[in-house]
């Protein structure tokens, strides 16, 4: 039932965004930019649409329809507790996180529902669906926001993500900045959902990626609380948002958490106001070069961020949950996960 909860309300956020509704209500909009708002409200319904009809072939045992396929496809079956994927000439493990992220990555899984469990089936479809209601959000947004925002800065940064928008490449290939931010996201993702980390991973908009330099919310979720006391997330210290970036110099660095306690000083507006710090998250370039080049001579299960060295993985892990968790829950989540001594691995210098 936990699945089926998540599926309707997958829906009534794609049909009804707050922060959407709230700008197409408020503004004074071109006609043109609010019939293409409208067109692509239009193409969120469809794709709850084909949500709806997959659970229902799910439900009646049929085989998925994929929306919108892609170039690279495996064939996935389920066996003594083990998803493999095969592309009819090499087979993989496949955990459920890998599953579920590869859609970052341009992956089709194609499942074989008389073994795949429909759990795990209802999942996949749920995480293909809410990327590609995220993908169109901001496309929506960044039209608003190209026709009212009179911030010069904030225009640029529009236009650069329009650019990118329409040019409708493959994250891969995209700037190496960017693949680096969903290489760090998808590995958090999979220590929830393969490992049970006990953290909520929020996905930010464009509109708080531009405006209030925060890429994604990362919520800690273990923390008893008196069932009589209700805290709100002004009150809330196991919150945090978390901005990425391949800067790795002094200097740069520097810049870069000026710009992020400048949104903070500011105030962060729309839904994550009540938000009361940001945590600015590197990793050495070198690493995500090395790991995507790596990943492209094969594009196999699990996507760039399984070919990251161990060394990478721990630097990313212990810097996004080093506000949330203490020294001691670190290193046995690291222990747990990649078998190492975090002590003991040497990471590349970064600031």
């Amino acid at each position: 039932m936990v699945i089926e909860s998540k599926l309707q309300r997958a829906g009534e956020e794609a049909v009804s965004n707050k922060k959407l509704d709230s700008l197409m209500l408020d503004l004074e909009l071109k006609n043109e930019t609010r019939d293409e708002v409208s067109r692509l409200q239009e193409e969120k319904r469809c794709i709850m649409a084909w949500l709806k009809d997959q659970r229902t072939r799910l439900n009646n045992g049929e085989t998925i329809e994929l929306y919108e396929p892609q170039s690279k496809s495996f064939v996935v079956t389920y066996r003594d507790g083990i998803l493999n994927a095969s592309d009819g000439e090499q087979a993989f493990n496949l955990t459920i996180g890998e599953l579920l992220t590869d859609v970052s990555w341009s992956i089709d899984y194609e499942l074989d529902t008389s073994s795949v469990p429909l759990d795990i089936a209802k999942q996949y479809i749920l995480f293909r669906a809410k990327k590609k209601l995220q993908e169109l959000l901001n496309r929506q947004l960044v039209l608003i926001e190209l026709d009212v925002n009179d911030n010069d800065k904030q225009k640029e940064s529009f236009l650069a993500v329009e650019k990118r928008q329409m040019q409708g490449k493959e994250l891969i290939v995209q700037d190496q900045g960017f693949v680096a931010e969903e290489m760090a996201l998808n590995l958090m993702k999979k220590l929830v959902i393969d490992h049970d980390l006990p953290i909520e991973i929020i996905e930010a908009d464009v509109y708080d990626d531009v405006v209030n330099k925060v890429d994604y919310v990362i919520r800690r979720m273990d923390r008893k609380r008196g069932v009589e006391v209700e805290v709100t997330d002004e009150e809330d210290p196991e919150r945090i948002g978390i901005q990425f970036t391949l800067m790795f110099r002094k200097d740069s660095m520097l810049g870069k958490r000026k710009t992020v306690s400048e949104a903070l000083r500011r105030g962060i507006t729309g839904e994550l106001e009540d938000l009361q710090d940001i945590a600015v998250v590197n990793v050495h370039p070198a690493y995500i070069k090395r790991s995507v080049n790596q990943w492209k001579k094969t594009k196999k299960p699990g996507g760039p961020d399984e070919c990251l060295e161990v060394a990478a993985k721990v630097d990313l892990v212990q810097k996004i949950l080093e506000d949330l968790f203490s020294e001691e829950e670190i290193d046995e989540i690291i222990s747990r996960v990649y078998g190492v001594d975090r002590k003991k691995i040497k990471i590349r210098k970064t600031y």
